[in-house]
This record gives C-alpha cells, structure tokens and sequence, in this order.
C-alpha cells in the first residue's frame, strides 16, 4: 500500500512539473470547426508597463494600502526597496536598488512583465510563494509593486530571479 501511495505521488508530482501552465499565444485565438471561425480574446496586462498600488512611506514597516485598490502604471521610478523576506531561519534585510545599481534596469524589465492569464485545466504546483514586498519610489509617489504571476498564480520565475539578484542571493 506504501508503494502505491509513493508512486501516485511520484507520478502527480512529474505531472505538475511537466506543464509550464502557459499559453502559448497570450492575446487573441482563433477556432475554426466545420466552416465556422470563431475568434477570443484574452484580457491580459500589457507588457513593459511596472504597476502597483498607492503606498503611503518607502519603509518595509508601514503597510502599503487597504484592499480593493487596484494597480496603475508606475513611471519614472527612482528606487526601490525589497523588503525582509521574513523566512524562518532564514534572516534577511531590506535592501534599496538605486537607479545607479547595476541589477537596477533587469529588475524594471522583469517586474514590469505582463502577468499571464490562468490557464483553465492547467496542472499547476502546489507551493506556496514566500511574499515578497517591493516598494518602488517616483519623484512624488511611493508604490508597493505588483509582481507578475504566472498562470498558476505564483510569481514568475524571472521576478524572483532578478529580485534574488538584486538581494545579493
């Protein structure tokens, strides 16, 4: 009984691996049965556009906002600030990225990635993200940024990356 519990596991577990749960045309499809075409179209956050919502200080210990408020594009950004990530066992610090900071233009370029659309009928992994909480500051505004998900819901690969790098890890 052991064994085939160990196996379907195995099993569920290369399944969810397996689908990278993207679309492989975000955008516009279209289907064409017996003669008929019918076209979709899919909402999706444009690229290249960093967003994020309204936070009152460029500190780590302030929350940002109440819930409900929705993201807009942040422009002109000057800094920000990657705020502990609170691991048990694993103490971090905050950490500001100046515009002058080498990782600087990677980590615009990766927060500022469209989030991806779920995928209905998807395999997806079942983890939870550690929260990360990025503060990003403009000449007249602090934001908390929104960090692109993909289409299971968790960060995308190359946010995490650029943010690990940009925290020294």
């Amino acid at each position: 009984m052991r064994r085939l519990v160990w196996c379907v596991s195995l099993v569920s577990l290369i399944a969810a691996c397996g689908s990278s749960g993207r679309v492989s045309t975000p955008g516009s499809t279209s289907t064409t049965r017996a003669g008929d075409t019918t076209s979709t179209s899919l909402r999706i956050q444009p690229t290249g556009v960093l967003r994020g919502v309204p936070a009152r200080t460029f500190e780590c210990s302030h929350p940002a906002v109440s819930s409900g408020v929705s993201a807009v594009p942040i422009r002109s950004v000057q800094a920000f600030l990657l705020c502990p990530l609170g691991a048990p066992g694993q103490p971090s610090k905050a950490v500001t990225v100046g515009a002058n900071d080498p990782v600087f233009e990677s980590l615009v370029r990766a927060l500022s990635a469209a989030d991806i659309p779920p995928t209905r009928g998807a395999a997806c992994p079942a983890y939870a993200d550690l929260t990360q909480r990025v503060l990003a500051k403009t000449a007249g505004r602090v934001y908390e940024v929104s960090i692109p998900a993909d289409a299971c819901m968790h960060y995308q690969h190359d946010a995490l990356d650029a943010l690990n790098r940009a925290r020294g890890a």
